[in-house]
C-alpha cells in the first residue's frame, strides 16, 4: 500500500523557533559583504564623481518578512523589530556626514519592509506619521536595500540595485553548486 505524506513545514517542530531561527538559506551577512565588496569600485566611482561626502547602506534579511515580524511582535512594533531584520549595515565616507544619513537609510528600509514597495513608489496617502518618504529604498530580487547620502534619491536607488543584483548573482551561482535537500530533487 502506497502512502502519501504531506509535510507542512510551518507546523514542524523547530520551524521558526529559537533553535532554528528564521533566516535566509542563502543570503547571509558574509554573502552580502562579498557582494558589497564586488560592487564597491562602482559605488566609489559614483560617490567620487558626484562629490558625495558620505553614504549609508542597509540590507534586510529576505527571510524575515514584515508580516512575520508583526505576527510575532504585534502591529506597530515594527520599529523595534527592524534591528532583527537588518542583515548588513555599512557606511562610507566622512562619519560626520553619513551619521545623518543612517537615519534616512534605516527609514527607507523600514517603509520598504512594511509596504513591500520601493520607498519612492509608495503613495503619499499610505504613509504614516514619521515614515521616510524619500526614494532610495528598493526591493529587488526579494531583497530590501536602502541607501542614503546622494543628493538625488534616484542615484541612491541605482546603488541599491547594483548591490541587489550582485547579491542575486552570487546566490544563483551558489544555489546551483549547493547540494539540495532530498525533497527538492
Amino acid at each position: 500500500m502506497n502512502h502519501t505524506y504531506v509535510i507542512d513545514l510551518f507546523t514542524q517542530p523547530g520551524y521558526d523557533s529559537p533553535v532554528r531561527p528564521l533566516q535566509s538559506a542563502f543570503v547571509s551577512y558574509e554573502l552580502v559583504k562579498r557582494a558589497y565588496e564586488n560592487v564597491l569600485p562602482k559605488i566609489t566611482k559614483i560617490i567620487e564623481q558626484d562629490s558625495v561626502p558620505g553614504l549609508s547602506i542597509v540590507v534586510l534579511d529576505p527571510a524575515r518578512p514584515y508580516s512575520h515580524m508583526v505576527k510575532t511582535t504585534g502591529i506597530g512594533a515594527e520599529i523595534h523589530a527592524l534591528p532583527d531584520a537588518i542583515l548588513y549595515h555599512t557606511n562610507m565616507g566622512n562619519p560626520e556626514t553619513w551619521r545623518k544619513f543612517d537615519h534616512f537609510a534605516l527609514g527607507k528600509a523600514l517603509v520598504c519592509w512594511v509596504f513591500e514597495e520601493n520607498s519612492g513608489d509608495i503613495e503619499r496617502t499610505r504613509h504614516r506619521k514619521g515614515d521616510c518618504s524619500y526614494p532610495g529604498g528598493i526591493i529587488h530580487h526579494g531583497v530590501v536595500v536602502a541607501v542614503s547620502g546622494h543628493p538625488h534619491g534616484e542615484v541612491d536607488e541605482e546603488i541599491g540595485y547594483l548591490l541587489a543584483d550582485e547579491i542575486y548573482r552570487i546566490v544563483l551561482v551558489e544555489y546551483e553548486s549547493h547540494e539540495q535537500p532530498a525533497f527538492f530533487k
